[in-house]
């Protein structure tokens, strides 16, 4: 299984962005039937500290939005998988589980040909006492042609209602990768927040 500590090694070579696009999203028809009570935000990674950051950021983000948001790490989830998640969940009464993990990513090259300048110069022809004067162009090479390379990673957040473990929602957004990896935390969940907001999820 892939974790969004990849985030990290994919970070290289390529200026900062922060933008983040939502490529799909599905919502289970029964979902504004159901009034769950507290949700625990999982973050499927292997590094410890990028999970605990993405949880607390995501968990901060739900707040703003008046919901009751915990992280699982601040309570003892130490080992993820689905029973270990139910059962911290039940013990919490928290009736709902928003997991995110990593989906994918992808790249592509931007060819950057050659710029031509064009310069002109003014030429004098003499034969005796007659002087004629013409002009020309002539033809400057700008930078050699080269490639730049972008690259994105794609995130999914879905969350479960815990008595039943049945997936109500899921979106998947995507950012190009760049700068320190913390810095795409936030707006990869404002996107999902802002998604579930757009979808009655969150008054």
């Amino acid at each position: 299984m892939k974790y969004l500590a990849i985030i990290a090694v994919l970070l290289t070579t390529i200026g900062c962005s922060t933008n983040v696009d939502v490529n799909r999203t599905w919502v289970d028809k029964d979902i504004h039937s159901k009034n769950l009570s507290g949700v625990l935000v999982v973050a499927v990674a292997e590094n410890i500290k990028l999970r605990m950051l993405f949880e607390d950021d995501y968990v901060t983000e739900l707040k703003k939005q008046g919901v009751n948001a915990h992280a699982s790490h601040k309570l003892g989830l130490k080992r993820i998988n689905p029973d270990n998640v139910v059962d911290i969940a039940q013990k919490k009464d928290l009736e709902s589980v928003l997991v995110t993990n990593y989906v994918g990513s992808s790249e592509y090259n931007v060819y950057n040909g050659d710029t031509f300048y064009y310069g002109g110069a003014m030429m004098v022809s003499s034969d005796g006492d007659s002087h004629s004067y013409y002009g020309y162009s002539y033809q400057v090479n700008g930078p050699a042609y080269h490639y730049t390379t972008h690259k994105f990673v794609s995130l999914v957040s879905s969350l479960y209602e815990v008595s039943t473990r049945k997936m109500l929602w899921n979106t998947v957004s995507s950012a190009e990768l760049a700068g320190d990896p913390r810095n795409l935390f936030v707006p990869f969940i404002r996107s999902f927040v802002g998604q579930a907001k757009k979808e009655n999820l969150i008054n």
